[in-house]
This record gives C-alpha cells, structure tokens and sequence, in this order.
C-alpha cells in the first residue's frame, strides 16, 4: 500500500516545497535533510513507498515561516494570528495544537523567542522543520483546517517580528544546518537536563514539560528512549516546582567601586541599571521605551536622563527610534561588564 509521503510528495513539490520522509516519532528518517532539494525529494518518494510521515524544512529553502504554537488553546492561536497578521494557511497539529504559515522573510528558528510573554510559541525559520498535513504519527494526523496548498502562493509576510530574529539567511541557514538535529551520542543526556531547566519556567504543566523534552529529542542522533525524556522532564519539573530552578535567571551584579560611584554621581542610572541587568542578559538586544517610566514611577523626562547617562557609560543604542520599526534598541557594551 502507498504511503501518504509519496502520496503528497508530488503535490508538495508543485508548490515548490521539497518534502523529505519522516519516522512516526517525527524524528527525520535520513541524514541531513534540511539540504534535501526537489530532486532528491522526489526519489525519496520512490523509497518510502509504506511512509505516512512527511515534513519539510522551514526558511529559504520552502520559502515559509512557520509559528509552532505549542498550546491547543484558540485564545492563543487568534491573539497570535492578530498580533502578527491574518494568514491562509492554519494547521492543526496531532496533538491538536496549531502551525501557522507565512511568508519567509530572513526568520530565524528561535525556541520560545517571546520570553517576557512566556508565550508557548515557536518561530521555525531559518535551519527549523515542520511536519506537514496530511502526515499520520503517533499521537494522530496533521490536518490543515484554514486554506489549501494552493495558498502557498499567497502567503503574506509576518508582522510584528523583534529585527533580533531576523537574519541572513544563507550564513544563519549554514550555521545552523551544522547543528540543528546533529546531538550525538556522549552529550545527549546533559543537553537535554540543561535545556528542560531553562524551558520549565514557561511550562505551566508536568504535560508540557514532557512535550518540550520530546521535541528536544527530535535533535538527537539517535533519539534518546522514551523512559529517559519522561525522566527527565519530570525531574526538571519537580526542581522547578520545589523553587530550585536557577537555570535562564538573570541577575543583578555591581562591586563595591561601580555602587560607590552610581550612588554618588547618578542614583536614577543606578536603578534603571539595576533594572536593565536584571531583565536581560549579556547578549540581549533590548528597549528602554518611554512605557518603563510607569514601571519604574517615574516621569519620562526621568527615565530619559537616566538612559541618556547609561548610553554613554553603559549601553550602545544599535536602532534609532522611527515611527515604522518602533522605540530605539540597545544592547550593552563589552557584554554588559561594569565600565
């Protein structure tokens, strides 16, 4: 019996879209697969004649950006689909959570990029897969259930994208082409502990926490055993819960001469400071928006003293503010070390 993947290979491919064969775990069922192109989709299709799992890489390559909404409520699938601009082509996933299609616009392939938000949203760009409709797996069918493949065409660029996630897509596809699902054997295990710690303050149940493991796994060659990811993910959970997380926490550090020296010359520059680190890491690219007055109870023309006086010690301003991009964004000097 013929399989779903040589069934739509051919279709996919008349949009445009090299479809490569994947296991029912998701997990990709050959080597590098983010290179696969039309022709060698095409006989991949003759080889996996019983194959029901398909899925194609996302960015350059298929031309579509995909957010991967890692919740099944519509709540959050329509503020999603508000915030970043209406679509045609809406999928609904096994587990019945959503893709939502869009136009590549140089997006990178970023894990939960909208941090501040703990929104449970992916951005599959560039080096990122996505499994396609109408592919069966374990947990059930993939299904498109807003528009057609003939909408491909006309899929619109997202809105509302932070310039961070942004990038050329040829270095930034190159780069991570070299890592992405390239985990062997030897560093499995710590990778995947490391990174179940840092996503399990987004996580709001023991359910999703698994869910994040899982999809982790999908990174390793070859995939780790189903009782180590659930192991896993349930002991990150359990330390997160007792309040023994630590992992993706920010801090704030001044030594003795840097607060000596801010108290005396500038107290509003040594809380904004204070602030700034606290919230945001040394590789961060950041707002200090007139809004933060209110946070902080402070007028505008104070915050905008403060920043005036970090920028010159402190902070690099990489945007200018304009009315089309938004506020200015900074990022800090010499990796946010005391100057």
């Amino acid at each position: 019996m013929i399989g779903i993947y040589p069934t739509w290979q051919p279709i996919y491919a008349s949009q445009g879209i090299a479809t490569f064969p994947l296991r029912e775990n998701k997990v990709p069922a050959i080597r590098n697969f983010l290179r696969v192109g039309m022709k060698g989709s095409g006989q991949l299709a003759a080889k996996f004649l019983e194959c029901d799992t398909l899925g194609f890489a996302t960015g350059p390559r298929s031309k579509i950006t995909v957010l991967d909404i890692d919740t099944a409520d519509e709540n959050i699938l329509a503020d999603a689909i508000d915030r970043h601009g209406k679509t045609p082509v809406v999928v609904r996933t096994a587990s019945g959570k959503w893709h939502v299609w869009y136009r590549h616009n140089g997006e990178r392939r970023r894990i939960r990029p909208w941090r501040a938000s703990s929104l449970p949203i992916d951005l599959l760009g560039v080096g990122g897969m996505v499994v396609a409709p109408p592919s069966k797996t374990q947990a059930g069918c993939y299904k498109i259930v807003q528009g057609s493949l003939d909408d491909v065409a006309s899929l619109p660029i997202i809105r509302g994208i932070d310039p961070t996630l942004l990038g050329s897509a040829l270095k930034v596809g190159q780069k991570l082409n070299q890592s992405f699902h390239e985990i062997q054997e030897g560093n499995r295990n710590s990778l995947l502990w490391q990174h179940c710690m840092r996503e399990a303050h987004r996580c709001h149940t023991l359910e999703e926490m698994v869910d994040v493991a899982r999809t982790f796994n999908e990174r390793c060659n070859p995939p780790l055993p189903s009782e180590e990811i659930i192991k896993t993910a349930k002991s990150a959970w359990t330390k997160t819960t007792e309040g023994n997380n630590r992992f993706g926490r920010h801090g704030v550090f001044f030594d003795t001469d840097e607060t000596n020296r801010m108290i005396s010359v500038d107290q509003d520059a040594f809380v904004l400071l204070a602030f700034l680190r606290a919230n945001n890491g040394p590789d961060r690219t950041f707002m200090i928006a007139n809004p933060l007055s209110k946070k902080l109870n402070w007028t505008v023309k104070r915050l905008a003293n403060a920043r005036r006086t970090l920028t010159q010690t402190h902070l690099q301003q990489v945007r200018r503010p304009s009315r089309h991009l938004g506020p200015a964004l900074y990022r800090w000097k010499n990796n946010g070390s005391r100057i």
